[in-house]
């Protein structure tokens, strides 16, 4: 458990800078991009509007941005990943109409999709994926969209994710698979999505020597490891 617990720290990708933004310290986050007072341009408000999900303001700026619609905060989010994290599935359009780059990542080699996936905002993962965004891109850690929305259990996530041939038996640093994760957290529906996949591999093993249906079986979720020793 610990771990994993180590892992989730780097799915996160600052949770709690995330929380505490959305609680409304933005400014303390370093979501604003740091410009001379004297510059009050639209690239400065774009990330903000983009992260409390005013439509109508992000619409306008893009068209007085110039350019400015991949413009990065200190942690290398962009105004596409602020709409990612909080849903904002009108403002993520804008965006992407707009010519947001679906794969430029964050300081933590996190791209607008890992984000929409572990907050499991379907159909924002799904307009990232018809613009390109890769589906099997990884983080700094090696974590993939499809193991974040694994271990949240945003199901729909895992199977847009599959939809778009998002690799099923990759694996990180620990030798982790996405059916693992969601076997220990216990999500049900997640692992079902996966267990549909012919190809997933029930029986791989991460660094500990624990498989799916341990890792099920050490947290106590009977439903689960019923559906992990069905004959496949």
């Amino acid at each position: 458990m610990e771990k994993f617990t180590k892992a989730l720290s780097l799915f996160g990708i600052g949770w709690g800078m995330v929380f505490s933004v959305g609680m409304g310290d933005v400014s303390a986050q370093g979501l604003h991009v740091r410009v001379d007072p004297a510059d009050i341009s639209p690239r400065t408000t774009l990330m903000d509007a983009g992260w409390n999900g005013r439509y109508a303001e992000v619409q306008d700026l893009v068209k007085k941005s110039d350019g400015y619609v991949n413009i990065q905060d200190p942690n290398g989010r962009t105004p596409l990943m602020a709409a990612s994290i909080n849903g904002h599935v009108s403002v993520a359009e804008v965006l992407l109409a707009s010519g947001a780059n679906v794969n430029i990542k964050d300081k933590n080699g996190e791209m607008a999709l890992m984000h929409a996936a572990l907050n499991g905002h379907t159909v924002i993962v799904r307009a990232l994926l018809a613009k390109g965004a890769d589906v099997n891109a990884r983080t700094n850690a090696g974590e993939t969209a499809l193991m974040m929305a694994a271990s949240r259990g945003h199901s729909p996530v895992v199977r847009e994710l599959l939809r778009h041939d998002a690799e099923i038996n990759a694996k990180t640093g620990e030798n982790e698979t996405a059916l693992m994760l969601a076997s220990q957290f216990g999500h049900v529906r997640a692992v079902q999505a996966l267990l549909k996949k012919s190809d997933v591999g029930v029986g791989f093993r991460n660094k500990e020597g624990d498989n799916a249906l341990s890792l099920a079986a050490r947290e106590g979720h009977n439903v689960i490891v019923r559906l992990l020793v069905q004959p496949r």
